[in-house]
Order: C-alpha cells, then sequence, then structure tokens
C-alpha cells in the first residue's frame, strides 16, 4: 500500500509545514533514529527516494541541507553519498554527480570542497582518487 503526507494547501498565504523528527533521549539514552528506505524489488527497479524543493516565483527555492549534529566524545559521524552497484556481467555502477546550480542571466552557482577545521591538530584532507580496473579495463 501507499503512504502520502501532504501539508495543507493555502490559496492565499504559505501552504503547511510537515515536521518529521525523533525526540530527544533521557538522560542514560541515545536518540531515536529516522531512516527513510524504498523496498527492494524482485521484478524491476525499486523505488526512488527524491528530496527536492519546489520552484518559486519573485523569491528563491528552498536549500536541501544535510548537516550532522556535533559530539563531544570519539569522532565526528559521516556523510556518505554511494551510487548503486551492479552484479551482472552487463551494465556499470551508477554515478555521483554533484554540481551547482545553473544560472540564465547571472553566474552559475559554485562547487566548493573543503576539508575540516581543526582548533589543536592538522584540518582534514581532500582526497580524489580513483579506484583500481578489473582485468580488462583501462
Amino acid at each position: 500500500g501507499s503512504v502520502h503526507m501532504i501539508s495543507g494547501k493555502s490559496s492565499g498565504s504559505s501552504s503547511g509545514e510537515i515536521f518529521l523528527a525523533t525526540s530527544d533521549s533521557g538522560l542514560f539514552g541515545v536518540s531515536g533514529s529516522l531512516s527513510l528506505s524504498t523496498g527492494d524489488s524482485s521484478a524491476g527497479n525499486s523505488g526512488g527516494v527524491d528530496v527536492q524543493t519546489g520552484g518559486a516565483i519573485q523569491g528563491r527555492s528552498g536549500d536541501v541541507v544535510v548537516a550532522l549534529g556535533a559530539g563531544d566524545a570519539g569522532s565526528g559521524g559521516d556523510v556518505v553519498v554511494s551510487a548503486g552497484g551492479i552484479s551482472s556481467v552487463e551494465g556499470r555502477g551508477g554515478d555521483v554527480e554533484v554540481r551547482g546550480g545553473t544560472s540564465i542571466l547571472g553566474a552559475g552557482g559554485s562547487m566548493i570542497i573543503a576539508s575540516g577545521v581543526s582548533n589543536t591538530t592538522d584540518s582534514g584532507a581532500v582526497m580524489i582518487n580513483t579506484a583500481g580496473s578489473g582485468a580488462q579495463g583501462m
């Protein structure tokens, strides 16, 4: 079955918001996780996950922000973006694309890749690598 969550529409003002979150933990616990995923498919493509904002007239479109909270022990959390793999002889793995926005009259958007700052030791590294190829690859 399907589940639809749609905020209210307004003919003269703003539409409603949808806020989805887990609560803070108690004194000795951890906060709950929030998972968004599609199911596996046994006869075709699995479903996609789209995160997008609407367009705007006389304004700017909304932002899409992926941010992790700070901790006070251990390492910070990771952000992992990984394209799909393939298990058949034919085909190839999926691509990961990151690009700045386009502009009709002004400058296009920039792409900024920066390492993390440290107040006491080294900053993080910026690494761009290609993986090893198979026996018949380049």
